[in-house]
């Protein structure tokens, strides 16, 4: 299954509207000593599940350093109690037994060392409108983070407020994911003098 590297990214961008300033980091990436994951505030991971239902190649490293840490007696099972995170997964529910296994297991390892969930965890059945599904899931967890930290959306982008989710508490100009990427997309029409009426989605957008 392919999954674009975009999609991340656009997530991060919406959030980036709201009072937080994430960054988007490939697993492979991460240095469990440098980067000590016990001092991250929020941690957002979006996986997918291989064939066998282990997590794809990138990923691998930090899974299984997580689960290390979740199955060893010496650390603390509040080691992460100050982390607050969400896990969604990527998958076809056509393998029914190992579908969306690699993330269940990451949002398990990470509940296991006093990690706060946001949010449920989601899972994109590749056989249905994985875009529609992720956007849902992602309403939430921006929900679930206005409400933990009481963001609030920067003032320039006050005006364009048309929420499919409600917290208790709906932040000032709040977006969707659809909407947010249709609002990029009419911005790119109108710097290259095109109609913004007839801005569409492309297949990347979609991200199926």
């Amino acid at each position: 299954m392919m999954v674009p590297k975009r999609t991340p990214k656009l997530f991060a961008l919406n959030v980036a509207g709201y009072a937080f300033e994430p960054s988007v980091v490939d697993m492979k990436d991460y240095d469990q000593v440098r980067d000590n994951l016990e001092h991250e505030h929020v941690l957002i991971s979006i996986l997918s599940t291989w064939t066998g239902g282990v997590p794809p190649e990138s990923a691998l490293v930090f899974c299984n350093w997580l689960q290390d840490m979740a199955q060893d007696f010496r650390v603390s099972k509040t080691w992460l109690k100050h982390v607050h995170v969400g896990v969604y997964g990527l998958g076809n529910s056509e393998y029914d037994e190992h579908y969306g296994k690699a993330s269940k297991a990451l949002s398990k390892h990470l509940s296991s060392l006093g990690a706060s969930r946001l949010c449920p965890r989601g899972v994109g059945d590749d056989n249905q409108d994985q875009a529609a599904q992720f956007d849902s899931w992602s309403d939430h967890l921006i929900a679930a983070l206005c409400e933990q930290y009481d963001a609030l959306r920067s003032p320039a982008a006050s005006s364009l407020s048309s929420p499919s989710v409600k917290p208790k508490q709906q932040p000032a100009g709040w977006k969707s994911q659809n909407e947010f990427r249709r609002q990029k997309r009419k911005e790119k029409a109108a710097a290259n003098g095109e109609d913004t009426e007839e801005a569409i989605w492309t297949a990347e957008d979609q991200m199926n």
